[in-house]
C-alpha cells in the first residue's frame, strides 16, 4: 500500500510540475542530418564533436556560422501549448598552424533545460589536433560552460578529447569522450540545486559504401547515471536502471555529388530526456542537403540546411508529455 501511495504521489508531482527536465543536443547541421556521428565531418563544430577530426581540413582557415529555431507542440493529439525557440547560433574557427597541426575556437549550445526558466548551456571551447601518423588524428578542446537564467548565472568547465583512425579514404573509425561537469542554480521548485551531467563516450564509423555514398553509425553511450541532480542532499533523479538509457544509437547515409556540388543527408538517433519521474526516449528523423559555391578570391563556400523531426513518447501522459519537436537548421562554412 505504501509503494502505491509513493507511485501515486511521484506521478503527481510530476504532473503539476516540469522542473528539471534536460536533453543533450545535437550540434552542427550537417551532423544533425546524418542523425549524428563522430568520424565524418571536419568543420569547426567538431570542436565539440570530435576535435581530432579538424586535422581532416586542408584549408588554411575556415569559418562556420550556424542558426536553428524549432517549434515544440505539447500534444500529438491536441496541438495546444506550442512553443517557438530560435537559437542565435553557433559560431567557430579553425587555423592551419603547420601540415600536421590544427587549432579552432567554437561558441556553441551543449545541453537544452526545458525546465522554467529554460536554460540553454553553452560551450566556449578552444581546441586543438594533431595528425600523428598519416592514419591517425588525435585532438582536445577544453573550455568554460556557462548557463543563464533569471535567477542566476551557471558556470563550469567542460574537455573534450577524440582520437580518429583513417584508413585510405574509404574508413574513418573514432572515439571521443567528453567529461562530466556541475553546477549549482536556484530552481523554482526545489531551491538551490546541485546538478552534476555524466560523461559521455561516442564511438563512430563512416566508410565508402559506393564512389558517391558515405555511411556512418555511431553510439553514444552515457556514463554513470544520465544526470545527478541534488536538492536538500536528496537525489532529485531515480537511477536509471534499463541500458537502454545509457546506450543512444545513431545511423546517417550521405551522398556525394563531385560534378554538381552537392550533399543530401538523412538520419535517425535516439536520445534522452530526463525528468524527475522517467528518463524518456526521443527519436529523430533527419535529413539535410549542402550546396557548394565557388566563389573566386574564396577556396570554397557551402551552405548547408537540416531539418530534424522529434517526436518525445511518454504513454503515462504526464510530464513532460507527448512532445512533437520540429527544428530547422541553417549554417555557411567558408575556407580559405
Amino acid at each position: 500500500m505504501k509503494k502505491i501511495v509513493f507511485s501515486t504521489l511521484n506521478i503527481l508531482i510530476a504532473f503539476f510540475s516540469y522542473g528539471v527536465q534536460f536533453e543533450i543536443l545535437n550540434n552542427g547541421a550537417k551532423n544533425v542530418a546524418i542523425g549524428g556521428g563522430t568520424s565524418v565531418f571536419k568543420d569547426p563544430m567538431a570542436t565539440l564533436i570530435n576535435p581530432a577530426n579538424l586535422s581532416l581540413e586542408k584549408s588554411s582557415l575556415t569559418l562556420y556560422y550556424e542558426a536553428s529555431s524549432s517549434v515544440n507542440v505539447g500534444s500529438l493529439l491536441e496541438l495546444y501549448n506550442r512553443r517557438f525557440i530560435f537559437n542565435f547560433g553557433n559560431v567557430g574557427i579553425s587555423a592551419k598552424l603547420d601540415e600536421f597541426t590544427r587549432v579552432s575556437f567554437l561558441l556553441s549550445s551543449y545541453i537544452y533545460d526545458l525546465d522554467v526558466p529554460e536554460i540553454t548551456y553553452r560551450v566556449l571551447l578552444f581546441g586543438i589536433s594533431k595528425k600523428v601518423l598519416p592514419f591517425l588524428l588525435v585532438g582536445a578542446s577544453l573550455g568554460p560552460v556557462l548557463g543563464m537564467n533569471e535567477n542566476s548565472v551557471l558556470l563550469s568547465f567542460l574537455a573534450v578529447a577524440g582520437t580518429t583512425l583513417k584508413l585510405n579514404d574509404i574508413l574513418n573509425a573514432s572515439v571521443v569522450a567528453k567529461s562530466p561537469f556541475s553546477v549549482n542554480y536556484i530552481n523554482p521548485y526545489y531551491g538551490e540545486i546541485s546538478q552534476t551531467f555524466p560523461p559521455i563516450i561516442s564511438c563512430g564509423i563512416s566508410f565508402l559504401v559506393t564512389k558517391n555514398t558515405i555511411l556512418s553509425t555511431a553510439t553514444d553511450i552515457i556514463l554513470v547515471n544520465n544526470i545527478s541532480a541534488r536538492a536538500n542532499n536528496r537525489e532529485i533523479f531515480t537511477p536509471r536502471d534499463d541500458i537502454s538509457d545509457y546506450i543512444l544509437p545513431r545511423l546517417g547515409l550521405v551522398y556525394y555529388d563531385e560534378i554538381s556540388g552537392y550533399r543530401i543527408m538523412f538520419g535517425f538517433h535516439r536520445t534522452q530526456v530526463e525528468a524527475i519521474s522517467d528518463s524518456l526516449h526521443q527519436y529523430h528523423l533527419t535529413s539535410g542537403v549542402t550546396f557548394f559555391i565557388r566563389i573566386p578570391g574564396f577556396r570554397e563556400f557551402e551552405i548547408n540546411f537540416c531539418a530534424d523531426d522529434g517526436i518525445l513518447l511518454n504513454l503515462l501522459n504526464i510530464a513532460p508529455q507527448n512532445v512533437k519537436k520540429i527544428s530547422l537548421y541553417v549554417s555557411g562554412e567558408t575556407r580559405f
